[in-house]
Parts: C-alpha cells; structure tokens; sequence
C-alpha cells in the first residue's frame, strides 16, 4: 500500500509452477548447475479500493511474481587451491499493481568470482555482481515507483569454517 502501517487483506490467491534444478560436471574441474521455474500465480478473491469503490482484482496476477524465473552457476578449478565462477540470472516480467495495468519489465544480470582455498578451513574470495551495471527493477510498488536493483559492486569475502 502506498499508506505506511497500511495492510491490505489479499483473501485468497493460488499458485500452480514446476522448478527443474540440475547440476552437471562434465569435466573433473568443472561444474555447472542452474534452475528454470514457471509460475502460475493468480489472485483468487481480492476486492481494491479504487476511489471508495471495492473493485474485484480476481484472476489477476499477484504483484512482483514473475512467471520465469532462470539462474545458472558455472564454477571451474583452473589451478590447485583456485577456482574462479559466473553467474546468471533472468526473471521475467512482474505486474507493478493489482490491476495488471503496469508492468516492471524483465532483466537479466551477471556475476564472476575468483576463491583462493588457504588452507582447508579458510578461503578468500572477490566477487563482482551485475557486472553489466545494468539498471532494473528489483521491486515495483506502483505505476510511479520501484526499488532498483544494486548496481556494478564488488566484495571481498573471507571465510574461515570451524
């Protein structure tokens, strides 16, 4: 809702999809895994308050859910206690409003990493995400606001496990 504290009571919503996740390693230093799920998400019973009028949003898709949903991982250990990686993800298209009038368009975005395995316990890592520095919409909230996604960033990770 646009008033904060605001709760708005959705009645009931279904949703019908499949996810088919898989993973591979063809060669001994690589691996490949990945996702791709379809989603049928409909608002069963939801009334909208639209200018004091309840209007019936039933059959509309639910805001924010995208019916496509893609990831893949690629991960190669080119040199002993050294691996580097991408990463991919696409989401389609998600419905900003209950309405289904405005739509948050899809995107796809990518990563890399390069780990450095010290010892058993302890790594170090540098990742960049959204390498393209592509700008998207993470999240609609309406027809005239969204949060966008991170931009181009890079982290540094180490890891000790005890």
């Amino acid at each position: 809702p646009l008033t904060p504290g605001q709760t708005l009571p959705v009645g009931r919503q279904s949703l019908r999809g499949v996810e088919l996740a898989f993973g591979l390693k063809p060669l001994r230093d690589l691996s490949i895994e990945g996702n791709l799920a379809w989603v049928d998400a409909t608002l069963d019973d939801f009334y909208e308050n639209v200018g004091g009028v309840p209007v019936s949003r039933a059959g509309n898709r639910p805001t924010n859910t995208p019916s496509r949903i893609a990831n893949l991982w690629l991960d190669y250990a080119f040199a002993p206690k050294w691996t580097t990686g991408i990463d991919l993800r696409a989401l389609s298209s998600r419905y900003a409003d209950s309405a289904n009038t405005t739509k948050a368009a899809g995107y796809g975005v990518f990563g890399a990493h390069l780990r450095w395995q010290l010892d058993a316990a302890t790594s170090l890592a540098v990742r960049g995400r959204n390498l393209g520095d592509r700008n998207f919409i993470a999240y609609a909230i309406s027809n005239d606001m969204a949060y966008l996604g991170e931009p181009r960033s890079w982290e540094l990770e180490l890891r000790k496990e005890f």
